[in-house]
């Protein structure tokens, strides 16, 4: 705006010299040629005067000196030959017949003309008065021409020019400030009064400003909304533009592609070069649903992929990791039982038909029998420990009471002793006497299950020693033994249902491969944790802490 008022003010300023400039030349100029005219017409009045009381002509205008001496003075005779001129040699000069002065004057007594010289950038003033009818009497006066008058004073005018323009420019500057001022002072915020003709264009913008105003507040508050949603989901969000540019990225989504945030407004493959993926954008950009399994990072995504109208395509990322996982040990569990029990029904099957068919002499019976009864009982213990973790399963609820420590420890260690004795193992207990906030039959399980598996995978001649202590405000329970160990690439597998270290052990002892599973369940229980520490053929150390 600043710009425009000063160029206008400008413009305006030096036009209006450039045409008052040539107004005035033209005025002057036609001023000096009535004067001219005027000059010529009196000088020939005088020296017609002067001829008429002449015999001969010629002669007096040779003798004559005229008034003004920069006139020339012409005689001309009716047929147009130039009988006296004082500037040229008459016998050099062209006859002037046509000229249009000559023949006015013959025509009507006087006659006069003006002719321009481009060449010379002149133009001659001529008046002709008929003297008789064979003489005609012409004065004429050369003069610069318009442009000559312009040429002569271009200099003065372009120096006249360049002050005015000067002056303009400053003047235009000052002016131009003064009316923009007070427009950049405005306060939308207070009612000024400046211009009364902007009021009106005032008010709508102080109008339009505060509507403004309260919807980027509302939604910048949107904004904001949307973001703490979206970066505190736990489910990826990827939104993109028609044109395949990411709009936005949630920080489940940058987590997992391990971006920065100025991926955003980049293409989608600067997030992943995964093609399945890539595909799968590209079709719910043209306007296809789709669903893809997508593993990166140890997890197990469900990408939703979903067109959204005007604005591109939406991409939700949720991560089944351990649904995957659980299903996966629900598969596992289902073989591993079918198997489990399969592998005894098999023994106590065979075995049956045998005695069934006459196979087993009298004195093998008892042995056959105590056999199926073995199996039996393994496999009543087994059925018995899947019924339990499925328990342990759908427990939502926690029953807890004040359980005392020292007793519970004595209890299991004297359910266990004759099973250690039987395996050559040594048991032994260190407990504090405190009193602990937990369910005293799982308790109980945990406590049995753990040292019960110290006596299977131990020695002969080994120990197992029970230690239980308070520290801070919960209860630390280890079960050390003697025993195999646990190869390092068998620690962290241990807690899974019907994994065993050593098979060929397990099923010699009895063992179902479900304990530590029952363990595991326990401690998730009471929101504890298990910590195993082991070594091959020295022993294994199993801690759990509980908290009060």
């Amino acid at each position: 705006m600043r710009k425009k008022i000063y160029a206008g003010m400008l413009l305006l300023s030096l036009t209006s010299v450039l045409l008052v400039s040539v107004a005035l030349s033209f005025l002057f100029y036609g001023q000096l040629a009535g004067q001219i005219k005027s000059e010529l017409h009196d000088n020939c009045v005088f020296l017609e005067r002067v001829l008429r009381r002449s015999e001969q002509p010629e002669e007096t205008l040779r003798s004559f000196s005229p008034p003004v001496g920069d006139l020339r003075v012409s005689l001309v005779s009716a047929e147009g030959h130039v009988l006296y001129d004082n500037d040229a040699d008459v016998r050099a000069l062209s006859r002037h017949a046509d000229r249009e002065e000559i023949r006015e004057a013959l025509e009507t007594g006087q006659g006069e003309s003006t002719r321009f010289s481009t060449t010379l950038r002149t133009q001659t003033h001529y008046f002709s008065l008929k003297l008789t009818d064979d003489l005609v009497l012409r004065v004429s006066k050369t003069t610069d021409s318009i442009y000559g008058v312009f040429a002569g004073v271009l200099p003065v005018v372009i120096g006249l020019v360049l002050l005015v323009l000067l002056a303009c420019h400053l003047t235009a500057r000052r002016l131009t400030k003064s009316i923009v001022a007070p427009l950049g002072g405005v306060d939308f915020d207070r009612d000024d009064q400046f211009y009364d003709e902007l009021a009106p264009f005032v008010s709508r913008i102080r109008q339009q400003t505060r509507q403004i105003a309260w919807q980027t507040e509302e939604l910048e508050a949107r904004a904001e909304t949307l973001t703490t949603i979206t970066d505190n989901m736990k489910e990826g969000l990827l939104l993109l533009a028609p044109s395949g540019l990411i709009v936005s990225a949630n920080k489940s989504v940058l987590t997992l592609f391990d971006k920065q945030p100025d991926v955003v407004g980049r293409p989608f493959r600067a997030l992943s070069r995964h093609v399945e993926l890539g595909r799968r954008l590209e079709d719910a950009l043209a306007g296809q649903h789709g669903e893809l399994l997508f593993e990166l990072g140890g997890h197990v995504w469900n990408i939703f992929f979903s067109p959204v109208p005007t604005l591109g395509a939406l991409a939700l990322f949720l991560d089944i990791t351990e649904r995957a996982r659980a299903e996966k040990r629900r598969r596992e569990f289902s073989a591993n039982v079918s198997h489990e029990l399969k592998t005894p029904l098999t023994s106590i099957s065979g075995y049956a038909e045998m005695m069934e068919n006459g196979m087993v002499s009298p004195g093998d019976v008892a042995p056959f029998a105590g056999r199926i009864r073995s199996e039996a009982s393994r496999l009543i213990g087994l059925i018995e420990d899947i019924i339990r973790l499925s328990e342990l399963d759908e427990t939502v609820e926690k029953v807890l009471e004040p359980v005392d420590i020292l007793p519970l420890a004595e209890e299991v260690i004297a359910d266990l002793t004759a099973r250690a004795a039987a395996h050559d193992v040594r048991l032994s207990a260190d407990c504090a006497a405190f009193s602990l906030t937990a369910n005293r039959r799982m308790l109980h399980e945990m406590l049995y299950n753990l040292i019960d598996n110290g006596i299977k995978y131990n020695k002969p001649g080994g120990h197992v020693t029970l230690r239980v202590v308070r520290e801070g405000a919960q209860a630390v329970f280890s079960v050390t033994d003697s025993g195999i160990g646990i190869p390092d690439k068998d620690r962290d597998r241990i807690f899974e249902r019907f994994y065993r270290v050593d098979r060929s052990r397990s099923q010699k002892t009895g063992g179902t491969g479900l304990g530590l599973s029952i363990v595991k369940h326990i401690v998730a229980y009471h929101g504890g944790e298990v910590t195993v520490d082991s070594r091959e053929d020295v022993g294994t150390e199993i801690t759990v802490k509980i908290p009060d």
